[in-house]
């Protein structure tokens, strides 16, 4: 009978590649320990740090709850429902008033929709005018911001403390009892920027003619599948539509109160899009407009006029 540590154990590299192992994480796990250690002492050594007693502490977070109770909280805003019989007797900005004397843009009552959304302010109005000035350390960063924080827009939103779905774009919205299908209400008369009409062919074309379409991405993303097949969407009238799926979703409304990509579907107008897709122009007129417009191929095209 042979020793434990004969050498069939000595000469074995796997044991010596393990026992080398181990003791490195020993060697590392001291060495931090003392690091933590050191820093401790030095932080305990700063000016004033070795005052600091647990009486002296509950001091202080006293005198910052006297401090909080000085200042009443500002509640959150409230979303209302603009019903019909209340009329078309709208306040208008300043600023778009002067535009409308000129005949440069509609009465406001016109540029609403049927059933506008109100926000109404927990304490008062806040007075037009004055300048944000605001600071971002990337482009990126300012892309973030401006599209997912201040002028996201989707078919549902959340409320302001992100407890519960409100309406939007969508004034109401219905599940089936198996969540496989969801049937979104449209808000009659919200436009685009040039004033065309927002209705559901624009949700369509987004679907149809961008992310099934094989020149344009011609994958699905996983949002959008349920039971290995992407969803079906199915045009009710101008501003119903219907989202199935072969499987229950029963997050899509929480999905679509949600930033990306769902709110990408709200990026690709129609009636301005097409003229930049190759279903809808020529060959040769594609050649011309990438041309004119200095892209790279028809896809940068379509992608660089996206959104109006």
């Amino acid at each position: 009978m042979r020793a434990l540590g004969d050498s069939r154990f000595q000469s074995n590299p796997r044991w010596k590649t393990l026992l080398t192992f181990v003791g490195s994480l020993v060697v590392v796990g001291f060495g931090l320990l003392v690091l933590v250690q050191l820093i401790s002492r030095l932080v305990w050594a700063l000016p004033g740090a070795s005052d600091l007693t647990i009486s002296g502490l509950r001091a202080v977070a006293v005198q910052q709850e006297a401090r909080e109770e000085v200042f009443e909280p500002v509640g959150h805003h409230r979303v209302e429902e603009w019903p019909v019989e209340r009329g078309r007797d709208f306040s208008e900005s300043p600023i778009a008033r002067a535009l409308v004397e000129q005949g440069a843009l509609p009465p406001v009552g016109e540029r609403l929709p049927v059933d506008p959304l109100v926000i109404v302010p927990p304490e008062q109005r806040g007075p037009y005018g004055g300048s944000w000035t605001r600071y971002d350390v990337s482009q990126i960063g300012h892309i973030v911001n401006m599209l997912f924080r201040l002028g996201n827009e989707s078919l549902i939103r959340w409320d302001p403390g992100g407890d519960y779905l409100i309406p939007n774009i969508a004034k109401r919205w219905e599940s089936s009892d198996d969540a496989r299908e969801h049937t979104i209400y449209l808000r009659e008369g919200i436009r685009w920027s040039d004033g065309h009409p927002f209705t559901v062919d624009d949700i369509l074309f987004w679907w149809e003619e961008y992310t099934q379409h094989d020149f344009y991405t011609g994958t699905v993303p996983v949002d959008f599948m349920r039971g290995g097949e992407p969803m079906e969407l199915e045009k009710v009238d101008d501003y119903t539509i219907v989202f199935r799926f072969k499987e229950p979703n029963p997050l899509l409304p929480e999905q679509l109160a949600s930033f990306d990509p769902f709110m990408h579907m709200l990026q690709y107008p129609k009636h301005y899009l097409k003229q930049f897709h190759v279903d809808y122009v020529s060959e040769q007129e594609m050649r011309r407009l990438v041309r004119e417009e200095s892209e790279r191929s028809p896809r940068s095209l379509f992608q660089g006029n996206k959104g109006i």
